[in-house]
């Protein structure tokens, strides 16, 4: 059983650099994007995937909470917000570490 949903996962672009095997990538990303009218693109940062919610805050597994070293400044976010978040969970990358890739400091500007 387990204590949160799990986030869905986020797709690559087909240019992303350092992406893997076991990275899922969206080769149609271009038709896509012209079958919008609006569109947010954030730029996919490698980190942690997080989720805090009522029971703990919990990494890729949501089997149980994080015991990584990097999650403790979150672990005290969370003792701050745990008893006001009722069936609420948040989502987020920690990117408090490297963790595979070092990203340099770019900027991509889009023309739709």
């Amino acid at each position: 059983m387990s204590l949160s949903q799990k986030y869905r996962r986020t797709y690559h672009f087909p240019f992303s650099p350092g992406t893997t095997s076991d990275d899922r990538i969206n080769h149609n990303y271009f038709s896509d994007i012209l079958n919008i009218l609006q569109i947010v693109v954030t730029e996919k940062l490698d980190g942690e995937n997080t989720c805090l919610n009522q029971f703990g805050v919990f990494a890729r597994s949501h089997a149980a909470p994080t015991i990584h070293p990097w999650a403790a400044y979150l672990k005290q976010r969370w003792e701050l917000i745990k008893n006001d978040l009722g069936a609420l969970e948040i989502f987020g990358e920690n990117l408090y570490a490297v963790h595979s890739i070092e990203y340099q400091n770019k900027f991509v500007q889009w023309k739709v």
